[in-house]
């Protein structure tokens, strides 16, 4: 991220002269709609926008290997018709098609002739050969994906809760936006707390968390309020409210790793893809806490590099700090993909056989511990009230408006609202967790 433009335009004007001059004039519906026509002609609702290079084909591949199961099924009729779709979708030609098929074939007798044994191995192989030859069209050019390609990512996306799709199949970027209570709400109350002389005058991010929306949708957004652009859009956990255990309990998790993450439960609310948490101000809550929150100093803890959160309204979320609730990372080992598949383990079987030897099996083999990493998302609303964020690669988007770059998700969001850039210190943002529309705060009521 350039440094030296956090506090000011390029005219030289304070922030916060140059959000009075946009703004003048302009109703909150009017700002409304400049952000968000702003969002969309970005590319940022697609939630593809982040996939490049082996990303997007680790989605694709992941996708369509979901498929291969309905092709040839044991002791069922085979949907050749959907192969048949799939490679006509991509446009690979009868010779590069041509080992796909064979294997197909093979297949489709051993799921009919009744060794089990046999049939696994012949679905492993159609499997891996299938693949390759996808790999091989587009490995090098991940980015030229035909858009038949892209309907394979979403259809992905959605099945991993990652993306709510229009009935036309295309992300559904209007949900995903921050509702206009929420952002009203969010704006109203930075003005005022900015009267009450509580947001220092090169403060320009506004952070909108909208807790009614579920888990899967991406609804945690970064405003730029001197340029009216979003800077930042992603997914976001929430309380699980479950007790922490005791003592020797914790200790125990404490030891374990990967530290593994408790399925969300009813405690913290009836979430997982549904409806708005259960919120608290509560220590041992392990609830978040809803209303205005300003960004504090950086440190290393239990989930790596974080950020301190000090919450501004009394009674609402002002135990915040004492609590412990932050901003962390929720970890690449939360995006992995299944190893222990019957693909991984049909590759390792014709591995041992000698059967796809040479540099094809060694760029699917490469090809797949790519994916292991990063090709899929369950997005969890379990943690004990801090805002939990992705750490996958994100496109850094620069104070001109352009994309340039690309960062950890969660060091991204700790530079942009702790009022970092690259390491130096201008001024921390805000953030406002947004409850609904009977949620009540004492700086926009």
């Amino acid at each position: 991220m350039a440094s030296g433009t956090c506090g000011q335009d390029p005219l030289g004007m304070g922030v916060h002269q140059v959000m009075d001059s946009l703004s003048e004039g302009l109703s909150l519906k009017e700002r409304y709609r400049a952000f968000k026509d702003d969002y969309l002609s970005t590319g940022m609702c697609d939630p593809a926008f982040n996939y490049t290079g082996d990303r997007r084909l680790a989605l694709l591949v992941s996708a369509v290997r979901t498929e291969l199961s309905s092709v040839c099924a044991w002791e069922k009729p085979g949907n050749t018709r959907y192969w048949e779709e799939l490679r006509l979708g991509l446009g690979v030609s009868d010779a590069e098609s041509a080992e796909a098929l064979q294997e197909l074939k093979n297949c489709t007798g051993a799921a009919n002739g009744g060794n089990t044994g046999a049939y696994y191995l012949a679905y492993a192989r159609f499997q891996v050969s299938t693949l390759k030859m996808l790999l091989k069209k587009f490995q090098s050019v991940p980015e030229r994906l035909p858009p038949f390609g892209a309907a394979y990512i979403y259809k992905k996306m959605e099945s991993l809760k990652m993306v709510r799709l229009t009935p036309e199949g295309k992300p559904d970027c209007d949900s995903e936006f921050v509702s206009f209570d929420a952002f009203s709400k969010a704006l109203q109350g930075y003005e005022n707390l900015k009267k009450a002389g509580k947001v220092p005058s090169n403060s320009r991010y506004l952070t909108v968390v909208d807790y009614t929306k579920p888990s899967n949708s991406r609804r945690l957004m970064v405003l730029d309020l001197s340029t009216h652009r979003v800077m930042n859009q992603t997914w976001v956990a929430h309380g699980d409210g479950i007790s922490d255990g005791s003592p020797a309990e914790q200790e125990k998790r404490a030891r374990m790793n990967p530290r593994p993450t408790p399925f969300p439960s009813q405690k913290g609310g009836t979430d997982r893809y549904g409806s708005n948490p259960k919120t608290s101000n509560e220590h041992h809550s392990n609830l978040s806490s809803l209303g205005f929150i300003r960004a504090e100093t950086e440190y290393n803890g239990t989930w790596g590099r974080s950020l301190r959160l000090h919450g501004l309204e009394s009674g609402v979320n002002d135990q915040m700090l004492s609590r412990g609730v932050v901003l962390h990372g929720w970890g690449v080992n939360q995006m992995s993909w299944n190893s222990k598949d019957n693909f991984l383990r049909g590759v390792k079987e014709i591995s041992s056989l000698g059967s796809l030897e040479g540099k094809g099996l060694i760029e699917l083999n490469s090809m797949s511990g790519r994916m292991s990493e990063v090709a899929s998302t369950e997005v969890n609303n379990a943690t004990k009230g801090c805002l939990g964020v992705s750490e996958e690669p994100v496109r850094i988007r620069q104070p001109d408006g352009t994309f340039k770059g690309e960062m950890n998700q969660r060091d991204l969001l700790i530079e942009l609202l702790g009022g970092k850039s690259k390491g130096v210190q201008s001024a921390p943002s805000f953030i406002f967790n947004y409850g609904g529309p009977d949620q009540k705060s004492k700086y926009f009521d």
